[in-house]
């Protein structure tokens, strides 16, 4: 990214690093002799780059390599391809920087470059060899108690766990292989099958760097398949209530329902009556097929027993997406909300604190004097905007500039987003603050917003950039970053995250990454094998979902990483509508899954991106003592006791108000005290112990008293054919 600074009435641009990261490694690398520089005194030694390597030098998309290194004379250290993210800083040597494969699809060589100044390092590389894992069937087409062959492919690298996945089965079923220079592979011949079934294969990289590869899915399609279709006659009953349990099959030759019902007489079609439950309970039919040998097939009902609090959630699910504000996003809900066909009850203007609030003819001006009004984006992607510490406040706009005595009084302005957006080619007059979407750009989150609950007074953390906004997600602080920790040594990577927490309590969690972004890995918790299981690739997380049992085998807690490297985060340099589709994806798998009934789905942003909001930052608890620890003498002083920009949420659940807009003045650390106070885990910092609680009764996302959203209104495809144009950035 790049940091801008406002001086005097003119912008200057500042460059920044980026980065991330953390792990263990070796492959092979040449270091040449370096150039020689010259420094203002005279002649000074050139930076040396020795010891690059990548173990293992072997691997499949979305396993862990370890990057290690050496550096001399250097401030700075690149590697390109970039194996860093976000606005991590890389370390001058480190003998083990974990780094996931996940967005690599073929053999890749890094080079490494130490500077910085006028004289920098010889480069040097290391290769990394990339062998996808495969899977294939000798036939995707058959006739009910049929069988087919699976033949499979991966890296020879030691890696373990070889196992293949069936939509059928729950349980994975370990596999055979035979290895030949950088490939190993085998055939596993199924059984009979007797429904369409989805198979991958997986396999999870050598220690001590791990991590899981999938195949792609492959399908067999099954002709007069056995069908089971299951469901209760009411879905929500008081404590004993009476329901009725229904059936049908085709194919089928038995036909059982657990929690003692047993077989039932009636097979292709039957109803059982009555289950008397006092707790919400998950029945399960399993029909034998008329194939010999095939797998059973099953289904699976929740019969609902409110308990009137947090309780009812057994699965809260938040990702971050990036850089974007309320306004950006949402700028526009208000009119979409009075409009909608069919009508949303009650709905009106003022309703949301978005765009249509502003005075009539509302402008902000660049360093020019030229004034612009918001205006709908021409554009799914832009040129990139500054969203770091001095950025972020000059945004603001305090007017009496006493950064450092905040009170509920204290006014901003909201004006100087256009003086901290770079000058662009792309963009002269710096206007794409400006720039936001509606519902015939993001028609998915509009109405996901819109059917669901969203908040109107929702904050980024901290003013600060991605990375010491991360840093309050896992950890409920910054430790006294206002900028990314530039020492992957830092106190800040000692703190205990939620990750930790979890596993201390024994609480069941996942951490899903879908590229090569994980935060976590920076973070010392990585060093702790029990929390590095935990993070897997999010191929586990659909296949979860698409299992009957999905409510027995979600984990309680899962985050969901962003990918940068698929550029579907969202930022403003990528298609946000593409991002927005993967999203969907991931926020309809659940609500067609049997632990839909169950969950919540946090879906938020890290922080505003230097994109224009109109709402000033609210003041929160500091997490510590500590003050910022990294500003340089032309920072603007500050403490953390005031938010970022609002950004937008959307918390999709069974249980949330249905089409709500609350106006809870809070931060995202509210996500660690909802999944604190649900699982009953202690603040990790005095921020999240005093932020405001997501599942309040009165002010809160979510209403226990009934799920009002069982059944959820279609939703609409989000579009992904929009127009990626940076030239069409600007006003």
């Amino acid at each position: 990214m790049s940091r801008l600074r406002i001086a005097t009435g003119f912008v200057t641009l500042l460059s920044v690093l980026i980065a991330a990261g953390y792990a263990a490694g070796a492959s092979s690398s040449v270091a040449d002799s370096a150039s020689t520089g010259i420094s203002a005194r005279g002649t000074a030694t050139a930076p040396v780059v020795s010891n690059f390597t990548i173990s293992p030098s072997l691997a499949a998309p979305g396993q862990f390599v370890n990057f290690s290194w050496s550096s001399a004379n250097a401030r700075s250290f690149k590697v390109t391809p970039d194996i860093a993210q976000d606005d991590a800083i890389l370390p001058l040597t480190t003998t083990s920087y974990s780094y996931n494969t996940g967005g690599l699809s073929e053999t890749t060589t890094f080079q490494a470059i130490a500077g910085p100044g006028s004289t920098t390092s010889a480069p040097v590389t290391a290769t990394l060899i990339i062998v996808p894992v495969t899977l294939n069937a000798s036939v995707t087409t058959i006739r009910g108690g049929q069988a087919v062959t699976l033949k499979y492919s991966g890296p020879n690298n030691n890696s373990t766990s070889w196992v293949l996945h069936s939509s059928t089965s729950d349980t994975p079923i370990p596999l055979s292989i035979s290895c030949s220079g950088d490939t190993c592979s085998g055939t596993y011949q199924t059984g009979p099958l007797a429904a369409t079934t989805r198979f991958s294969v997986s396999m999870t990289g050598p220690a001590p760097t791990e991590g899981e590869a999938f195949s792609p899915n492959v399908i067999v399609n099954v002709q007069n398949s056995t069908t089971l279709a299951f469901r209760t006659q009411s879905q929500v009953v008081q404590p004993g209530g009476e329901v009725a349990l229904s059936w049908t099959t085709t194919n089928a030759s038995a036909l059982t329902i657990d929690h003692g019902i047993g077989q039932v007489p009636s097979v292709g079609a039957g109803t059982y009556c009555c289950v008397h439950p006092t707790q919400t309970t998950t029945y399960t039919a399993t029909a034998t097929p008329i194939y010999p040998g095939a797998p059973s097939v099953v289904a699976t009902t929740p019969v609902i027993v409110g308990t009137g609090n947090i309780s009812n959630l057994k699965h809260i699910i938040f990702m971050l997406q990036e850089n974007r504000t309320f306004d950006n996003y949402f700028g526009t809900l208000a009119e979409y909300r009075v409009d909608h066909n069919p009508p949303i009850q009650g709905a009106q203007l003022s309703d949301v604190n978005d765009l249509h609030t502003l005075p009539p003819g509302y402008q902000i001006c660049n360093p020019a004097k030229q004034c612009f009004p918001p205006f709908h984006a021409h554009t799914e992607c832009t040129d990139n905007l500054s969203a770091g510490w001095y950025e972020t406040h000059s945004d603001m706009h305090l007017s009496n500039g006493d950064w450092l005595n905040l009170t509920q009084n204290s006014t901003f302005l909201m004006d100087l987003f256009l003086y901290s957006a770079a000058k662009r080619d792309e963009d002269p007059m710096q206007t794409r603050p400006l720039g936001y979407y509606d519902q015939t750009d993001l028609p998915f989150y509009y109405e996901l917003a819109t059917q669901f609950a969203t908040d109107d007074y929702w904050y980024s953390p901290l003013p600060a950039n991605t990375l010491p906004s991360r840093m309050y997600i896992f950890a409920a602080t910054s430790h006294g970053h206002a900028e990314p920790p530039t020492n992957e040594d830092d106190p800040a990577w000692y703190r205990p995250t939620i990750f930790r927490l979890l596993t201390a309590r024994g609480i069941s969690w996942r951490y899903y990454y879908q590229d090569n972004s994980v935060f976590l890995a920076q973070w010392k918790d990585w060093n702790d094998p029990r929390i590095r299981y935990n993070v897997r690739n999010i191929q586990e997380y659909y296949n979860y979902l698409a299992s009957p049992n999905a409510d027995a085998l979600l984990p309680q807690v899962i985050f969901i990483e962003h990918a940068t490297h698929l550029q579907l985060d969202e930022h403003p340099e990528n298609h946000v509508q593409r991002g927005a589709a993967a999203v969907a994806q991931m926020i309809t798998s659940l609500i067609g899954s049997a632990a839909w009934h169950d969950s919540a789905f946090i879906l938020t942003y890290d922080e505003g991106g230097g994109l224009f909001d109109h709402v000033p930052p609210i003041l929160v608890t500091p997490p510590d003592d500590l003050p910022p620890t990294d500003l340089s003498q032309n920072d603007i002083p500050g403490l953390f006791n005031v938010t970022g920009l609002r950004v937008p949420v959307v918390v999709v659940s069974p249980w949330v108000k249905p089409q709500t807009v609350i106006h809870l003045k809070t931060d995202s650390t509210s996500i660690l005290k909802l999944i604190e106070d649900r699982f009953n885990l202690p603040p990790l910092t005095r921020r999240d112990a005093t932020t405001q609680n997501m599942a309040d009764p009165q002010n809160g996302f979510f209403d226990f008293s009934f799920p009002h959203l069982l059944q959820v209104p279609p939703l609409p495809t989000q579009p992904t054919n929009g127009t990626c144009n940076y030239n069409l950035s600007g006003y």
